[in-house]
């Protein structure tokens, strides 16, 4: 099988896997949501943004340089993974003991428990991380899908059944635990590498030096990502905190399911082209094309609808949220820059870079919200979208010196979708406006994503056919080598 079509095989999984563990668990979320309260929400919030944290050491370091490092040998595996139990164990241990404080850290006495059963969740993860990197490896996505389906059903399943019960944050809490328990459980019986009672000193490091890297540039990108919800709840409260997250719970799931699959896929394909750096560019070129082409219609639609969506999904309680969602959707699009830049980087193990740029990231977002926080939420989120939108010449600076590429080719891919996706939304806005005084918010919401899906098809065949049927002959030439497969 060549490279191209473990490729587009594995963008297939990679983006079944992000769709359907982040409808599902959007689903749950919404149901649960409608049960809850923006406080209880609120302090599920607190218990995210320290599980992040938290996650963010365990998920990545040791089992991304798994993917990356040529050569890699069965030492290597057995190496990393008692690696991982060493440091699942105790950072997860530190987080039972250390739950009190953070519950006085952010006045919410309630917060403590929560964080002592949810512990169990990132050390589920870290006991399968090596089995998850040697799929993502080897392009083996469709395990992962299955992990996401039976992860989300069963934890989905206890979640709802709890919140009906009236447990509150406590749902959403069970719902982690039992997902990460039964996803850690399909990849030990199906990934096909079960670790060995051994361990070597020199194979492990071998992986430190680059995964050293990587954590602390995981734990830095966390910061970048998440500061502002965590000063939202530190000085705004839970219930201000609740308003926000329900936002940023739509923009993160959007970007997961269109950008995060492709952005995986684009770093192991990358990685795989390191000594060939004129097919990586050509291969980024193509992944950004695409991703305009499908994300930011999304991204810029979402802007234009989300009163309306918040309203008609979450309930009319949820009305603030819409208004914050309209920004925070926009970050679509300097993400897309972002992620496709990420994964050039990690791809040509260029980690130190990296983590300059977002340690700069990081604190120009504390600067930001620092500044923002007084004024509200609006102008938390406006702040934040500026702050994202400066650092796109910084991206494709970074893109130029790694791997030559011009940023006019780059923007000549990106703009066709994105200008096509525009008119769209500036379409879709005027048709929420008019429609607003007559029509309820769902039957609202139904005329503007039909207007929107006919603009956008429109847009695209008077100003980019080149790039439509460029993306339209990738999508024939998978169905193409399905068939063969088959």
């Amino acid at each position: 099988m060549n490279l191209r079509r473990l490729a587009l095989e594995g963008a297939f999984w990679s983006s079944a896997e992000g769709w359907s563990r982040q409808l599902a668990s959007l689903v749950i979320f919404v149901a649960v949501a409608r049960l809850l309260s923006p406080a209880e929400i609120g302090l599920f919030a607190m218990v995210v943004i320290v599980l992040a944290a938290v996650q963010t050491v365990l998920d990545e370091g040791l089992n991304e340089v798994l993917i990356q490092r040529e050569p890699l040998d069965d030492l290597h595996l057995d190496s990393a993974f008692w690696c991982n139990v060493l440091l699942t164990g105790g950072v997860c241990g530190a987080l039972v003991l250390a739950a009190p404080l953070l519950a006085r850290l952010f006045d919410e006495p309630g917060l403590a428990p929560l964080l002592q059963v949810v512990a169990l969740a990132p050390l589920l993860v870290g006991l399968c991380g090596v089995q998850q990197a040697l799929l993502r490896r080897q392009l083996r996505y469709r395990l992962l899908v299955v992990r996401s389906l039976a992860g989300i059903a069963a934890g989905g399943v206890v979640g709802i059944l709890l919140a009906v019960q009236g447990y509150g944050a406590w749902a959403l809490v069970a719902q982690q635990v039992v997902d990460r328990a039964v996803g850690a459980a399909v990849l030990w019986a199906g990934a096909g590498w079960t670790p060995r009672a051994r361990f070597s000193l020199s194979h492990a490091r071998d992986l430190m030096p680059y995964s050293a890297f990587l954590t602390a540039t995981r734990i830095v990108n966390f910061c970048s990502k998440h500061v502002d919800r965590y000063l939202v709840g530190l000085l705004m409260g839970p219930a201000a905190l609740g308003v926000y997250t329900l936002a940023y719970r739509v923009h993160d799931t959007l970007s997961f399911l269109i950008v995060q699959g492709v952005a995986n896929v684009g770093m192991s394909t990358f990685a795989r082209l390191q000594a060939e750096r004129e097919r990586m560019r050509r291969a980024l070129y193509a992944a950004v094309e695409l991703g305009g082409l499908l994300a930011t219609p999304v991204f810029l639609g979402v802007s234009a609808v989300a009163s309306n969506l918040v309203v008609t999904f979450f309930g009319e309680g949820w009305r603030e949220s819409g208004t914050i969602l309209a920004v925070i959707a926009l970050l679509g699009v300097p993400g897309l820059v972002s992620n496709f830049a990420g994964a050039v980087i990690r791809a040509t193990g260029s980690a130190g870079l990296l983590l300059a740029l977002l340690t700069a990231s990081a604190v120009a977002n504390v600067a930001v919200v620092l500044v923002s926080v007084q004024y509200g939420l609006v102008v938390i989120s406006i702040a934040i979208l500026l702050r994202n939108l400066a650092f796109v010449p910084v991206y494709l600076w970074i893109m130029r010196r790694l791997i030559g590429v011009r940023p006019g080719d780059y923007l000549a891919c990106f703009m066709p979708g994105f200008l096509a996706a525009a008119g769209m939304a500036v379409i879709v806005h005027g048709v929420g406006l008019v429609l607003a005084p007559s029509l309820t918010a769902p039957a609202a919401l139904g005329v503007q994503v039909a207007v929107g899906l006919v603009a956008y098809a429109v847009l695209l065949r008077l100003f980019a056919p080149t790039a439509l049927a460029r993306a339209l002959a990738v999508l024939r030439h998978y169905r193409q080598l399905r068939s063969v497969e088959a």
